[in-house]
């Protein structure tokens, strides 16, 4: 989920898999999304369900991140 400035749900990003994990901008202009995603512990039913689940994904979800802060110390 997205969430506005002011706390409102700005959007959703639908997945296939169950566990994403983590969230990154990357890519030249920051406009890529990468979403990794788990399987550990899954059961063998739920990895023929979900067989996608411990990609990575990438998507270009119309916003961009921002660059990370330089460390000053």
């Amino acid at each position: 989920m997205r969430y506005a400035p002011e706390g409102r749900v700005d959007r959703v990003i639908e997945m296939p898999v169950l566990n994403p994990t983590c969230v990154a901008f990357g890519g030249a202009d920051l406009d890529t999304l990468y979403i990794t995603t788990a399987r550990y512990r899954m059961t063998a039913e739920q990895l023929a369900a979900e067989p996608a689940s411990g990609a990575l994904f990438s998507i270009r979800p119309g916003v961009r991140g921002l660059p990370d802060a330089k460390f000053a110390g």
